[in-house]
């Protein structure tokens, strides 16, 4: 379910979120990677995260930029007590496989902000929208950036900066 709402393309890959999907729990969303052979687009892999809860809504937007895809679950919530705090998940393409790398959650992120409303990536860098974040006022959302070091190891990712809209 959700197959398609949002679709990113680098070079002969495409990749589309499927926010829906219930393979890995109701809601718990996934992703799909296609490539392109010059006449037809070939599903490469389905992207999932290896610990995925119900209603996270993984894939609600995804990027791809090379061999990094980012996919945000806005309902995620690392307690499991439905607050939907949200998050995001990079995987790397590592010896022609997509594998989760590490997840991109906020140290300020709090109950009900939705974070992973939107993604921008680019050089190895890492914006992610938080919808309702309370950094510079109620309601007044948010964007956190994060710088991807090479290697990626698995866990997760500290942020680098939150701009909010007094910055």
């Amino acid at each position: 379910g959700g197959f398609g709402a949002r679709v990113t393309v680098s070079g002969d890959r495409l990749l589309t979120g499927a926010r829906l999907d219930d393979e890995a729990g109701l809601n718990a969303g996934a992703a799909y990677v296609y490539v392109y052979d010059g006449s037809t687009w070939m599903l490469e892999q389905k992207l999932m995260r290896t610990d995925a809860q119900e209603n996270e809504f993984l894939g609600l937007d995804v990027y791809l930029d090379g061999e990094l895809a980012v996919l945000t679950a806005p309902a995620w919530d690392p307690l499991l007590m439905v607050q939907e705090i949200g998050s995001a998940s990079v995987f790397e393409r590592q010896a022609g496989a997509w594998v989760e790398s590490t997840r991109l959650a906020g140290t300020g992120f709090g109950p009900g902000e939705y974070s992973g409303v939107g993604v921008a990536v680019s050089d190895r860098r890492v914006l992610l929208g938080s919808l309702t974040d309370d950094l510079a006022g109620p309601l007044s959302g948010s964007v956190y950036a994060y710088a991807l070091e090479r290697p990626l190891e698995r866990g997760d990712c500290d942020q680098d900066t939150a701009l909010t809209i007094s910055d």
